[in-house]
């Protein structure tokens, strides 16, 4: 779907107003249509590229946390538990998942969290099968630390010690879940501190693992901040923060395989597959090798972009050598063709050693540059232009692909951080369920840039279904799948969403599907069917394996009505090769059906008019 925006001032190509708060600047042509979602204290919020308010959503609880918009158009996020005694004081704490339809009701909540063993917290992953990807806290004792092979000089204060998990959750009802895999970091631990252990060996020659004795001592010493996941791969990608660090893992494993070094597609068990940002978190760097500083949103990069496959993070920047400064980063992964990553020489490091892409262009009202201590995300949209959140100042751009401009920019108004922010094209399955018409602006008065900004639709819809055979001789319903989800089928023999061959009968048959999107775009797709050998108007004779393969069909057919009727014979898939007339007298045929030159094989053979109609299958033998 393509949209133009209409501005109701003059002007030849741009609107590029200031303002105080909500939309700042939006530059027309080159940024990208859609629909930008984030989090805000208690509310979620949907926006056009106007800056107008499309949606929203009030979760009772604190959603500043990961938001997702999931196909079906319903709405998950991480909240805040009210009551959160054992895991706090590490940012980003959360415990329950709610999942709120696009009518707003609450369809399923469910607290991961028990005090003093997990939490759920930060950041969650939807899958395509419809369970949940959740980031969990464990509380481990420190004698379990001290067991595994931690220094106990790496202990802190607090007398806790978080480790992360990654669980994987099939909602169930309204306020239930069952664990249907999952993987933890210490099943994957290497140290050179305690000789006795199992683990035990040299951190440098094993990569795959995580040193338990790096990082500082603090309870939260991973922190782990963003998940994502890769259905062709079937890769979860993990963010660390505390370790300045991303790691992706194999979750085609069983949980007993992930808890192990061997099984999976990639046959690694659950060991790391990749790592990149901090080389000396394995002792095959040191400090001048690191590029990650306290990141967020490390996320693959969707098709449809030039840099598909690639990963996009959102690099914090925090304690740089060259001073704090934010960036948003493009990391090239060495893949090979099998999706798995390239074998590593002694010594050797993970490339790459610096990012594809750095963009570091930020709003003139901050100096062309961006910061942000925490939080932040970074979306690289399909025409390649890069969506930033520059989290602390809760302000949101848009960035051409070259680093030189900025096409888009939205200051929050009520202020505040913000975690990330996700941008759906027009055409996005979930957006259908929604009444796209703005209703008007978070800010009051309403900005300057956003006052005379509307969206008028240009329709760029299609539509196609999917299930329809080209040829049929079964008298069962076939079920046809229209995209997008919501359109209708149309045609004879269709009953909702099946064509049913009985009742369509014999004969070619124009099958439609038409889908109405919310801007009242329309788009049909059409297809035929070939039904034969279902329903005998006036015969029912098969005429079986026939010889010679060409000249007069010698064979018997009884007419239920006298008259003249076309005969056709057609390749199986419905191409007609050969016409002709023919009589019925006294119920019979009157003179031969003519074959044509015909290869040995499986034809069809019509006989109609407007009242009866056969189709019978028949071979031609060597």
């Amino acid at each position: 779907m393509k949209k133009a925006y209409l501005f109701v001032i003059l002007m030849l190509f741009t609107c590029t107003i200031s303002a105080q708060s909500g939309l700042i600047s939006y530059d027309t042509g080159p940024s990208y249509e859609g629909y930008t979602l984030f989090p805000s204290a208690d509310m979620v919020y949907l926006i056009d590229n106007c800056g107008k308010l499309i949606h929203e959503w009030s979760c009772g609880n604190n959603a500043s946390l990961s938001t997702y918009l999931m196909e079906n158009g319903n709405l998950l996020f991480m909240s805040k538990l009210a009551v959160n005694n054992t895991f706090v004081g590490g940012g980003g704490g959360g415990g329950r998942l709610e999942i709120y339809a696009p009518d707003n009701s609450l369809v399923w909540q469910y607290d991961h969290y028990v005090a003093d063993l997990f939490c759920a917290h930060h950041d969650v992953e939807p899958l395509p099968n419809g369970n949940i990807l959740v980031i969990t806290w464990v509380n481990i004792p420190f004698t379990t630390a001290i067991a595994e092979g931690r220094d106990p000089n790496l202990l802190p204060n607090s007398s806790k010690l978080w480790v992360e998990k990654i669980v994987e959750l099939q909602p169930i009802g309204a306020n239930s879940a069952n664990i249907v895999w999952e993987w933890s970091i210490m099943d994957h631990l290497i140290q050179e501190y305690n000789p006795n252990r199992n683990n035990y060996g040299v951190v440098a020659d094993n990569p795959q693992l995580l040193n338990f004795n790096t990082a500082d001592p603090t309870q939260d010493w991973l922190h782990f901040n963003g998940i994502d996941y890769n259905a062709t791969l079937d890769q979860i990608l993990l963010s660390s923060r505390h370790l300045s660090e991303i790691f992706i893992i194999d979750h085609s494993t069983t949980t007993a395989e992930a808890a192990g070094h061997t099984g999976g597609n990639y046959g690694k068990g659950g060991d790391f597959l990749y790592r990149y940002g901090n080389p000396q978190n394995y002792n095959r760097g040191n400090a001048t090798n690191k590029v990650l500083f306290y990141q967020h949103d490390a996320r693959w990069i969707e098709a449809g972009n030039s840099s598909f496959g690639d990963i996009s993070i959102f690099n914090n920047g925090v304690g740089r050598p060259n001073g704090s400064r934010s960036t948003a980063d493009i990391v090239s992964l060495p893949t090979n063709s099998f999706g798995g990553y390239i074998s590593l020489a002694s010594g050797q490091a993970y490339p790459p050693n610096t990012p594809s892409m750095e963009y570091d262009l930020g709003p003139a009202s901050t100096g062309d540059r961006f910061y942000s201590g925490n939080q932040g995300g970074v979306q690289v949209l399909p025409n390649g232009n890069i969506l930033v959140c520059n989290a602390n100042n809760a302000n949101y751009f848009e960035i051409d692909e070259n680093n030189q401009q900025i096409f888009w920019e939205y200051d929050n108004p009520e202020n505040g951080s913000t975690f990330k922010v996700t941008r759906y094209s027009a055409a996005y399955p979930g957006l259908q369920y929604f009444d796209l018409s703005p209703m008007g602006t978070l800010e009051s008065p309403p900005s300057s840039a956003s006052t005379p900004c509307n969206v008028v639709f240009e329709c760029n819809l299609t539509a196609n279904f999917s299930g329809l055979p080209t040829v049929t001789s079964s008298s069962a319903p076939i079920t046809l799948i229209g995209s997008p989800a919501g359109g209708t089928f149309g045609g004879l023999g269709i009953i909702l969403s099946a064509f049913n061959p009985s009742i369509a009968g014999p004969g070619i048959h124009l099958i439609s599907y038409t889908y109405t999107d919310q801007n009242n775009c329309t788009a049909t797709e059409t297809k035929t069917i070939l039904v034969f050998s279902i329903v005998y108007n006036f015969v029912n004779y098969n005429l079986g394996t026939v010889s010679p393969k060409m000249g007069n069909l010698q064979t018997e057919l009884n007419f239920k009505e006298d008259g003249e009727y076309q005969f056709e014979i057609l390749s199986i898939n419905g191409r007609v090769l050969h016409q002709q007339k023919v009589e019925a007298r006294n119920f019979q045929l009157n003179g031969n059906l003519q074959l044509p030159a015909l290869n040995s094989g499986t034809y069809l053979m019509r006989i109609y008019n407007k009242k009866h109609q056969m189709i019978e299958k028949f071979v031609v033998g060597n």
